[in-house]
């Protein structure tokens, strides 16, 4: 997932670059955004499994219990 950040917003920093004329910039200030855009996509996926897994944990207590 990190992985896809990055390379996303690497190829766009080099499109940006080609289509303005600007080397270096916006490959460098699109992978300093892609830092919070990975963070963020771990927190959520992160939460997204927990609240899977505790799901999933109640259900076979509830099971186990009857």
């Amino acid at each position: 997932m990190i992985l896809l950040v990055i390379l996303g917003t690497l190829l766009l920093g080099l499109a940006l670059d080609e289509a303005f004329g600007t080397r270096p910039t916006f490959v460098f200030i699109m992978l300093l955004v892609s830092i919070p855009i990975s963070i963020a996509s771990i927190f959520f996926y992160t939460r997204y499994k927990t609240r899977h897994l505790h799901g999933s944990a109640r259900t076979k207590e509830e099971d186990i219990s009857e």
